[in-house]
């Protein structure tokens, strides 16, 4: 029994020592990969970004880790903004390689380059990066992180402070990749006065964008269908004077005007999906928030009230429409095709579709749901075949808010007629429309009001 169980105990020992051996012989295989194809690897990244030089200088080194720095240089087009002929910096690195994963460490070497000069003509104070990478092989995972130093950009009318950002990527497949940047803070103020205050403040706060990108190995080129993007609060304040162009000292009845905008918990998820052989898809967007506004935001000295709608919620979805080319052609709307490139981006089908939308306004909530399509000649700029058909309800508060005095008296009117329904807290009604034909509840729109009917005064 004795000598069984010391059979059993060596063999153990002996792959125990075995298994080390290939986890050891792994790691020191890791080295001899990266020193024997990483001046490859680099090569390969030239070839596909023109105008860009890089190389490798190594540094220390042992049986596990790797030092050096990488040198790397972009040619910029001729007659630039910037004044520069390329862009140059340095990178410093260092590998280690552990069991069955590898890890890595960057960032810039401060006086490398010429980025120092950039900075400077943009008058941008200087802007480091630094980061970790982490690659495992057992549960196939890459993981990248990158950090910015704080930095402040000059702006034509004052500047933008933004916090610390970073990105960070994690991929465990060509088809399992996210992305993600995160802006914690971004400060943007005028450098002009306008009545004791500055000509702008524009605030963000927690600002986070997600994608989830895709890589094609046939084509190897990445694709980004969709993405999210969420902020804590978003507050646009300014001078009314300034927006209009008028100078801090101009003579005017009210120097004090000012106007705001703001929103909070935004959040939106927007996808491309269902693209057919042309490319032309479907646009879908689900999102939310809260908004306020103010116009005038401070008149006479004095703080104006906010109108505020609440708890925003929307899930929508457009199309057909060709995305990718549609961002090439807006940046060729100048040229002689401008136009004819824009619309061949929209298919000739036009669709809409709007599941749900609601808000909060006074304590109230409005409501509205429905679809629309058309068919249009876009060569042309013909409309033809339209139909919509959407359920509509509306807080009294928000619809007597937006109706005002001059057109109440008109929904009173729709009212009586039994187009809208009125329950004494919100008004509701299906707006339905076929061709030329409109209606309100079932029922044809007469486009007057009941006193046309009435006799005129002699």
């Amino acid at each position: 029994m004795k000598k069984a169980v010391r059979r059993i105990g060596l063999a153990a020992s002996v792959f125990a020592a075995l298994g080390a051996l290939l986890l050891v012989a792994q790691v020191l295989t890791a080295g001899w990969i990266f020193d024997h194809y990483a001046d490859t690897a680099l090569r390969r990244v030239q070839q596909r970004v023109p105008g860009l030089q890089l190389s490798r200088v190594e540094g220390d080194s042992s049986l596990t880790s790797r030092q050096g720095r990488i040198d790397w240089q972009i040619q910029l087009p001729g007659g630039n903004a910037l004044g520069l002929a390329d862009l140059s910096g340095s990178t410093a690195y260092e590998i280690n390689f552990g069991l069955l994963q590898a890890s890595a460490s960057f960032a810039h070497v401060p006086g490398s380059g010429n980025l120092s000069e950039l900075f400077a003509r943009l008058k941008v104070s200087p802007v480091n990066y630094q980061g970790a990478l982490r690659v495992k092989a057992l549960m196939p995972e890459l993981s990248l992180s990158v950090r910015t130093s704080p930095f402040t950009l000059p702006l034509q009318y004052g500047s933008c402070a933004s916090g610390a950002n970073s990105l960070y990527v994690k991929a465990t497949g060509p088809e399992d990749i996210e992305a993600a940047a995160d802006v914690p803070e971004l400060k943007c103020r005028g450098n002009e006065i306008y009545a004791g205050r500055e000509s702008f403040n524009a605030d963000i706060t927690a600002l986070s964008v997600t994608a989830q990108p895709r890589f094609d190995m046939e084509t190897n080129k990445l694709y980004g269908d969709g993405l999210t993007f969420k902020a804590d609060s978003l507050v646009l304040d300014f001078s009314t004077l300034f927006a209009l162009g008028f100078d801090p000292d101009a003579k005017v009845k009210d120097p004090t005007l000012r106007d705001r905008v703001s929103a909070s918990g935004l959040h939106a998820a927007i996808s491309f999906k269902d693209a057919d052989s042309s490319g032309k898809g479907y646009i879908n967007m689900v999102g939310g928030g809260n908004l306020a506004w103010a116009f005038p935001a401070v008149a006479y000295g004095k703080e104006q009230s906010d109108f505020r709608l609440d708890n925003i919620n929307i899930d929508a979805r457009a199309g057909r429409v060709n995305l990718k080319g549609l961002f090439k052609a807006l940046g060729k709307l100048d040229g002689e095709d401008g136009l004819q490139g824009l619309t061949a981006c929209l298919g000739p089908q036009q669709e809409f579709y709007l599941p749900h939308f609601s808000l909060m306004y006074s304590g109230q909530e409005t409501e509205i749901s429905g679809e629309a399509s058309a068919s249009a000649d876009l060569s042309a700029l013909k409309v033809s075949g339209l139909q919509a058909d959407f359920k509509l309800q509306g807080g009294s508060a928000l619809v007597a808010a937006l109706a005002g005095e001059e057109y109440m008296p008109a929904l009173r009117d729709l009212v009586r007629q039994g187009l809208v329904i009125f329950d004494g807290q919100a008004y509701r009604t299906d707006l339905a429309f076929q061709g030329t034909l409109l209606t309100l509840n079932g029922r044809p729109l007469a486009l007057k009001s009941a006193d046309d009917d009435l006799p005129a005064e002699k």
